[in-house]
């Protein structure tokens, strides 16, 4: 797979899910297996953010009401990262979602575009950033992250 975490991490968890049997048994199994739709939503951050590349962490973000509140994620550092947007009202993923474009940061050292929120991110550890859009039906209200605890997601 891609080592690289960017604009294709989204891409790259659906193509190994379609890709490879096993992974999408293992889908299937976390949708029979889980009793409620946050349970399935957290199975299914948990197997993007290992699909995709070692390293990572994976957040799931809606927006119901017009407030932005993580539904799922792989771990308390995703949920840690989403925090520090919502608290700003501002950064990639937010970004992603309201205006549908995927967003990378190639290094939150950089603290080149959202500088709070490369910091907040880069205070935890986390070095690298991928958002994509996960609307279904043209509805900016979903989004998906990917974050690295390395730059450039190398």
């Amino acid at each position: 797979m891609n080592s690289e975490l960017g604009v294709d991490a989204a891409t790259e968890f659906a193509d190994a899910v379609d890709l490879e049997a096993g992974n999408l048994k293992e889908l299937h199994g976390a949708l029979l297996s889980t009793e409620s739709v946050e349970q399935f939503l957290h199975e299914m951050a948990v197997l993007a953010a290992r699909l995709v590349s070692g390293g990572l962490s994976c957040g799931m973000t809606m927006q119901p009401g017009g407030r932005p509140r993580t539904v799922a994620c792989s771990d308390d550092v995703a949920a840690q990262v989403d925090e520090a947007q919502y608290e700003l009202d501002d950064g990639p993923c937010l970004h992603a979602m309201r205006d549908g474009h995927v967003v990378r940061i190639e290094d939150t050292a950089e603290k080149a575009r959202w500088p709070e929120f490369e910091a907040q991110a880069a205070s935890h550890g986390m070095r690298a950033f991928a958002g994509h859009e996960a609307g279904l039906a043209r509805r900016p209200d979903r989004s998906v992250a990917f974050v690295a605890d390395f730059p450039d997601g190398n």
